[in-house]
């Protein structure tokens, strides 16, 4: 073996233990008559790629799907939720549209998820669930 190619490894991490993301928890709940967020049960997980400001966001209910938690370009308090809907068209082009299905504000240690279509509200843990690994983070290509 030729030892030539080996400089600086001692700061390369071996492959399956370098995050390609964070992963936040997201919790079904609702807010008691306190102002706390009381997590009923978690029904998913958001991830942010380091570096990114946008989240993707897997609810268990609808596997397959994914949403986006994209900041609001005029309050940092404030996001938008979209589904990002994709297809291939008869001549093999690309097309892709991102619909607006809800918005999110911050909430103390939460970001708020309101659905248009869902009456209850989810809640995003903005502390990120440090057991990731690289096998359970999705790519996140869009976000």
């Amino acid at each position: 073996m030729n030892n030539n190619n080996l400089k600086n490894t001692e700061n390369i991490l071996p492959i399956g233990t370098r995050r390609k993301a964070d992963r936040y928890k997201v919790f079904a709940g609702h807010i008691d008559l306190d102002g706390m967020v009381n997590e009923r049960e978690q029904v998913g997980f958001a991830f942010q790629r380091i570096g990114s400001q946008s989240f993707k966001l897997n609810l268990w209910m609808f596997v397959g799907l994914n949403y986006f938690i994209v900041p609001s370009k005029e309050d940092q308090t404030k996001y938008i939720l979209y589904a990002l809907d994709e297809y291939i068209t008869e001549s093999k082009e690309l097309k892709s549209y991102w619909n607006k299905v809800g918005t999110a504000e911050l909430y103390g240690n939460y970001l708020k998820l309101s659905f248009t279509l869902l009456s209850y509200d989810l809640f995003m843990s903005l502390f990120d669930d440090a057991q990731v690994t690289q096998n359970t983070v999705p790519d996140l290509g869009v976000a």
